[in-house]
């Protein structure tokens, strides 16, 4: 039998708590199980990366940037799905050449429903 929950958790790490939450909400309204970390460090420290199928990264965090986690996560070997996420207009501008395998970057704001579908896919949630 599947452990569901581990299948459906995806790692929110963003320092704009209000936006954290309303992704808490909307991913819990899709049937994810959503966990909040405010700095890459946080997410580091919890070791928890192998209980998410997807982590949802903020491009700019204090300490560590989002772009830094996602390499980090990388070096390790086998991650989860990755999404990078930004709400600067220039962030694809620094953006690295060559972003991990199983790494996505989007611009916020971004749709609702997408994001939705793009993690349905991802964790295998049936739609």
């Amino acid at each position: 039998m599947p452990d569901t929950v581990r299948q459906f958790r995806v790692a929110v790490i963003d320092d704009d708590a209000s936006f954290a939450m309303s992704m808490a909400a909307l991913l819990g309204s899709g049937g994810f199980d959503a966990r909040l970390f405010d700095s890459a460090e946080s997410f580091i420290d919890a070791d928890e990366t192998s209980r998410f199928c997807c982590i949802m990264i903020d491009w700019l965090l204090p300490g560590m940037s989002g772009a830094t986690l996602c390499q980090r996560l990388a070096a390790v070997g086998r991650h989860p799905a990755l999404i990078l996420m930004s709400g600067t207009q220039f962030a694809d501008s620094r953006m690295p050449q060559k972003l991990p395998p199983n790494t996505e970057f989007v611009q916020k704001p971004f749709d609702p429903e997408w994001l939705l579908a793009e993690l349905s896919d991802i964790c295998g949630l049936p739609q």
